[in-house]
């Protein structure tokens, strides 16, 4: 059985703040995920709230995009999560 997407979990809105973070720095799925380490598929899941980043890839991810962990937990409209 599939999970499903709850789009008002933290996981759900964390991914995509992640993702919207990632395209606005040219990176594609892929690529991101090379960089970060793990596989497209297991990223495309954090991206939709099915799996949760650790705190270590958190900070993978600020690293790569030049970011403090907070600015993860911001929406585009500077509202946080």
């Amino acid at each position: 059985m599939r999970k499903k997407i709850n789009i008002k979990s933290i996981n759900y809105r964390l991914g995509q703040n992640i993702a919207r973070l990632r395209m606005e720095h040219g990176y594609s799925q892929e690529a991101f995920a090379l960089e970060c380490d793990i596989s497209r598929a297991c990223y495309g899941r954090c991206d939709l709230g099915l799996h949760s980043f650790t705190v270590d890839r958190l900070q993978l991810i600020c690293n790569l995009l030049n970011l403090n962990i907070s600015d993860l937990f911001i929406t585009k409209e500077k509202k946080y999560i």
